[in-house]
């Protein structure tokens, strides 16, 4: 009889063990559940980055949305969500990362596992305007909701240009003097490269810093990047100018030069530019100066026709007076 009873006690207190287990796995799983991440269904941009930067005291409406030169590498940093809260796949999930015009290759796009976010790389590879990024899940199809440039800037929903190239200096102090595109850094304009720049900036840059580069023509009836016969460069100086002892009378100038196979013969006074003093703003017709070496007032660039002329090859000379940082074509 002691022996059935022991027999009985040690069945009771296994019974309950078990019990107590399936309890607890039951409470585990439950808590598990609670834990885990809901299946995404919308990607957001959160901002696109490259190796690239204006300098640090560029003033913010000429800081374009995104500096970056053709063969460059973005990153382009997304998070996911159910619409709600943060959201993960649950397992290594790859992505589609495109553009409306040009070029990239995807270096790296794949959703991690379990992650709320992911940064996503491409190279671009043509030199095209307004660029806007798209992401899509392969899987499901979701697209990226939010378009943004660089979030350090705080420019949200832009699109992005893709430059030819971007020289950077550090050198911008006291009187400083220094060309981009055509031929020796615009020592002369070409057939093959028919538009060019040479920047004087008097006063020098703040904290000596300057980035100077070309981008892409559009068409003349391209409200964005309008150029003479859509041929030429977009030239760019961004070097933060306020404050320096630039203004009216005191101008920095962009000498542009223009090969005669795009700018013809004729008066002048025929031949225009185009600017903007936005560095994401479209392009408009830049006015006469009233006088020599004088912009018509603080913060309106002028084209000079005093100074500007056709040299002994005849190419044309166009002296742009400016002082603020601009963005400038042949019109």
């Amino acid at each position: 009889m002691p022996t059935h009873t022991a027999v009985r006690r040690t069945s009771v207190l296994f019974s309950a063990l078990v019990a107590l287990l399936g309890a607890l796995v039951v409470l585990g799983t439950e808590n598990a559940g609670a834990g885990a991440l809901p299946a995404p269904t919308k990607i957001t941009i959160d901002s696109i980055t490259s190796p690239r930067s204006a300098p640090p005291d560029t003033p913010n409406p000429a800081i374009p949305n995104l500096l970056v030169q053709v063969g460059d590498v973005i990153t382009v940093n997304v998070s996911f969500s159910d619409g709600a809260e943060a959201a993960a796949f649950n397992k290594d999930t790859p992505l589609k990362v495109t553009t409306n015009v040009g070029s990239i290759t995807v270096l790296d796009a794949t959703a991690p596992s379990g992650a709320t976010n992911a940064a996503l790389t491409a190279r671009v590879n043509s030199v095209v305007n307004q660029v806007v990024v798209t992401v899509d899940d392969f899987a499901t199809g979701k697209k990226a909701s939010d378009i943004v440039g660089d979030s350090a800037d705080n420019h949200e929903n832009e699109v992005f240009d893709v430059l030819s190239l971007v020289l950077s200096d550090n050198t911008a102090t006291g009187d400083y003097q220094r060309g981009i595109g055509g031929s020796q850094a615009c020592t002369e304009a070409t057939v093959a490269e028919p538009v060019c720049g040479i920047i004087t900036l008097p006063f020098g840059a703040q904290g000596g810093q300057v980035v100077l580069s070309t981008g892409k023509c559009g068409t003349a009836n391209d409200a964005y990047a309008p150029c003479l016969k859509g041929a030429g460069v977009v030239l760019q100086l961004l070097a933060g100018m306020d404050g320096l002892g630039y203004g009216p009378g005191s101008p920095a100038t962009m000498l542009v030069k223009c090969d005669k196979s795009l700018c013809g013969s004729g008066g002048i006074q025929k031949s225009s530019l185009n600017f903007s003093l936005d560095g994401n703003g479209n392009l408009a017709d830049a006015a006469a100066c009233p006088a020599k070496g004088t912009l018509p007032a603080a913060g309106v660039p002028c084209v000079d026709y005093v100074q500007s002329k056709r040299d002994g090859s005849g190419d044309t000379y166009l002296y742009f007076l400016f002082d603020r940082d601009a963005r400038v074509s042949v019109g």
